[in-house]
């Protein structure tokens, strides 16, 4: 079993805030191999290198990324 990815830092406020506006914790998210924002399933495995670090920063899988950000 691989190891999920770990979250990038951030000052514990920030942390907070997010886990206010999302209402999940990204930590927890990424312990648990979901996105932060859906919820959905995600594979560190799959993910492109780009992916992967957006997932680290925000707990967000590529979907809810991409309608985000664009792309």
């Amino acid at each position: 079993v691989p190891d999920n990815p770990t979250p990038t830092e951030k000052s514990p406020a920030m942390d907070s805030f997010l886990k206010n506006v999302l209402g999940i914790d990204r930590h927890a998210a990424l312990e648990s191999g979901v996105c932060s924002h859906c919820n959905g399933k995600v594979d560190p495995d799959s993910l492109s290198e780009l992916d992967l670090r957006e997932y680290r920063i925000s707990g967000w899988c590529p979907t809810c990324s991409t309608k985000l950000f664009g792309g």
